[in-house]
């Protein structure tokens, strides 16, 4: 199962499991990432993360991740993921505007 991890979506308090497959997606986009960036990149922002899907496959990469959603459900989720599997993560639940 090295491959798969469950996410869990968060409704009316409840928790519904669903097996999802991600290395394909982030073998796209970390594929992307060597096409077009001219530096080396190790860090991975992912913005409306919601329950982060892509978080174990980034952290197996070894890339730093963070995150921002809006939703503080899914904020406290992740972190409490995040704990359980012993990933560094940097989450946000606010934009800060500046003018």
């Amino acid at each position: 199962m090295n491959n798969y991890f469950i996410a869990s979506t968060l409704t009316n308090n409840s928790v519904w499991k669903k097996l999802f497959y991600f290395p394909k997606e982030v073998d796209f986009l970390e594929s992307a990432i060597k096409k077009f960036s001219k530096i080396r990149v190790k860090k991975v922002f992912e913005l409306a993360s919601g329950n982060s899907p892509y978080l174990e496959e980034w952290n197996r990469r070894e890339y730093q991740y963070y995150g921002l959603d809006l939703n503080p459900e899914m904020i406290d989720f992740v972190k409490k993921k995040a704990e359980e599997k012993n990933i560094k993560v940097n989450l946000y639940n606010e934009i800060k505007r500046t003018r």
